[in-house]
C-alpha cells in the first residue's frame, strides 16, 4: 500500500472504514475461491489486499480508540 493510500484511508470515517472492510473482506472470499477453481492471473493480488485489511483495521482500532478517551 502507498504512502498516499495510507493518507486517504487516514482522513476516512469510521463508517466508511467498516463498508470498505466488508466489501474487501468479501472480495478476498471470492478470490480464495476462484483460486481453486481457475489459475490466478496475479498471485499477490491477495496478499496485497490482506495486508491493506490489516492496515484498515489498524486505524479503524485507533480511530474507535480515540472516541472512547474522548
Amino acid at each position: 500500500m502507498k504512502r498516499k493510500d495510507k493518507v486517504q484511508v487516514q482522513t476516512m470515517s469510521v463508517a466508511d472504514l467498516t463498508s470498505q472492510l466488508r466489501t474487501i473482506g468479501e472480495q478476498i472470499k471470492k478470490m480464495n475461491m476462484e483460486r481453486l477453481t481457475k489459475p490466478a492471473n496475479n498471485v499477490h493480488e491477495i496478499t496485497a489486499l490482506i495486508r491493506k485489511v490489516a492496515i484498515m483495521k489498524t486505524i479503524l482500532h485507533e480511530k474507535q480508540q480515540t472516541e472512547v478517551v474522548s
